[in-house]
C-alpha cells in the first residue's frame, strides 16, 4: 500500500533525526515496561481475570517489540515527510468494519437471548451470559467501531487539511494498536466478569491506565501535526476533531477514578 504524495514536500521530521527516532524510543520503552508488568501479573495474579487480561498485554508488548525490531532491520521506520501516512488509516478502516459486524452479531445473539433465555445459556459457566454479553455489544458498536472510525478519520482528515504528514513517526500506529488492544482486553474482562461495574465506562483500572496513555499519545500526535501544518488556517473540522479528543480525556480520568487493591488484582475501588 503506498501513501498519497503531499502536494508541497514537507521538511520537518516527525521527531528527532534519522537514527535518533524520539518516537521509536518512546514506543520501544512502554512495551518494555508494559512487558516487564505483564509478565510480573500472568505470575503473581490474584485471580483469573488478571491474569488472562495481563497474558494478553504480554503477548501484546512483545509482539510490538519484535514488530518494532523485525520493521527496523527491513529499513521499513524511516520517515518520508513527502507522502502522507495513510496506512494507519487503512488498518483503522478495517479494525472499524471488523468491530461493527462483531459488536452487531452480538447484539443479535443478546437480542435472541431476550427473546428465548435459555439460549446460549449454562448454569456451570457465565461467559455467554446476557449480562456479560450486553457490554460487549454497546461497547463494541461504540468504542470499538466508532472509535476506529473517528480515530482514522481524525487523521486523514487532520493531514489533509495541514497539507502535513502526521506527527511523531510510530506514534501512529502506536495509537491504533494500543487502543486495539484497550478493545481486546476490555472485551475479554466483559466475559470473565471483571468490570468496574459503571455503565459505558466497563474496563477494569489496568485497560483504563493503558487507554489514557494511548489517548495522551493521540493527542500529542494531532496536535503535532496541526503545529507542522503547511496550511495556515485550521479548519473547522481540525477543532470538532480536538474538541472530541479532549472531551474524551476528561470524562475519562473524572469518570474512571479508581485505586486498586493491588497491582496483581483486578478490584479497584
Amino acid at each position: 500500500m503506498s501513501d498519497a504524495t503531499l502536494a508541497v514536500p514537507l521538511r520537518l521530521n516527525g521527531l528527532g533525526k534519522p537514527g535518533q527516532r524520539i518516537d521509536v524510543l518512546i514506543v520501544s520503552v512502554i512495551c518494555v515496561l508494559g512487558l516487564l508488568w505483564g509478565i510480573s501479573a500472568t505470575a503473581l495474579a490474584h485471580d483469573l481475570g488478571m491474569r488472562v487480561i495481563a497474558a494478553i498485554f504480554t503477548i501484546a508488548f512483545a509482539g510490538g517489540l519484535f514488530a518494532i525490531s523485525f520493521a527496523g532491520s527491513k529499513g521499513n521506520l524511516a520517515i518520508d515527510e513527502a507522502v502522507y501516512l495513510d496506512g494507519v488509516i487503512k488498518a483503522g478502516v478495517i479494525a472499524a468494519s471488523f468491530w461493527g459486524i462483531v459488536g452487531m452479531l452480538v447484539g443479535v445473539i443478546i437480542a435472541s437471548q431476550l427473546a428465548f433465555p435459555d439460549f446460549l445459556y449454562f448454569k456451570e459457566f457465565g461467559f455467554l451470559n446476557f449480562g456479560r454479553l450486553r457490554p460487549i455489544h454497546t461497547s463494541g458498536v461504540i468504542f470499538a467501531f466508532g472509535g476506529n472510525v473517528l480515530i482514522a478519520t481524525s487523521f486523514y482528515v487532520v493531514q489533509r487539511t495541514s497539507r502535513a504528514r502526521l506527527f511523531g513517526g510510530l506514534l501512529g500506529s502506536f495509537v491504533f494498536w494500543g487502543y486495539n488492544l484497550v478493545i481486546v482486553t476490555a472485551a475479554t474482562g466483559y466475559i470473565l466478569g471483571v468490570t468496574s461495574g459503571q455503565e459505558y465506562a466497563e474496563p477494569n483500572w489496568v485497560v483504563d491506565i493503558w487507554l489514557t496513555i494511548v489517548w495522551v499519545a493521540y493527542l500529542v500526535v494531532f496536535l503535532g501535526t496541526l503545529w507542522k501544518r503547511k496550511e495556515p488556517h485550521i479548519y473547522v473540522a481540525n477543532w470538532f476533531y480536538l474538541a472530541f479528543i479532549v472531551t474524551i480525556a476528561i470524562l475519562h480520568l473524572v469518570n474512571n477514578l479508581a485505586v486498586p487493591t493491588s497491582p496483581w488484582s483486578s478490584k479497584a475501588y
